[in-house]
C-alpha cells in the first residue's frame, strides 16, 4: 500500500522532470532552423523554409554521388550581399569551423539534409574529390 504510493509519486515526478528536461532539449536554441551571417556589423538570419525558396542547382561530386542545393553566391544574393570580402569562416553546430578565401568559397554549393530528425545544412565543393574542404551542421557564416 504505502510504498506503492511512493513509488507511484516518485515515478510520476521522474517522469514529469524528463518531459521537461525532453521539451528544454528540443528548443535549446532558438536559431536550430537557421544559418546566422554577418557581413560588416549585420547579421542576416538564412532559415530553412527560405532557403528552400531559392533556387536550387543538381550536380555530381567527383565520387558520382548526386546532389541539390543553392550555390554559395545565391546565399549572398538572397541578402543584397556583395562580394566586398576576403574570407569567410563558417562554424558548425559540433565546434568545427572552415576558413575559405572568397575565390574558393564561389564554387561551393550549400545543400540541405536531415540527420537524427534535424535538418541542417552541409558546404559541398563538388571538385573537391576527398570532401577536406566539405563542413556538416553549418551554424554561423562569418564575412570578413
Amino acid at each position: 500500500g504505502e510504498i506503492m504510493k511512493k513509488i507511484i509519486i516518485i515515478f510520476a515526478i521522474l517522469t514529469i522532470a524528463l518531459g521537461g528536461l525532453a521539451f528544454l532539449y528540443n528548443t535549446q536554441n532558438k536559431y536550430d532552423d537557421e544559418v546566422l551571417i554577418s557581413f560588416q556589423n549585420e547579421v542576416y538570419h538564412l532559415t530553412m523554409g527560405s532557403f528552400d525558396k531559392l533556387e536550387h542547382i543538381d550536380f555530381v561530386t567527383k565520387k558520382n554521388e548526386k546532389m541539390s542545393g543553392v550555390s554559395f553566391r545565391n546565399v549572398l544574393d538572397r541578402f543584397k550581399i556583395d562580394s566586398d570580402f576576403s574570407e569567410v569562416t563558417l562554424s558548425s553546430f559540433d565546434g568545427k569551423s572552415m576558413s575559405y578565401d572568397s575565390d574558393e568559397i564561389f564554387s561551393s554549393v550549400l545543400v540541405k539534409y536531415v540527420e537524427n530528425k534535424r535538418t541542417y545544412l552541409k558546404i559541398v565543393f563538388p571538385k573537391d574529390k576527398f570532401e577536406q574542404r566539405w563542413l556538416k551542421y553549418i551554424k554561423t557564416v562569418e564575412l570578413k
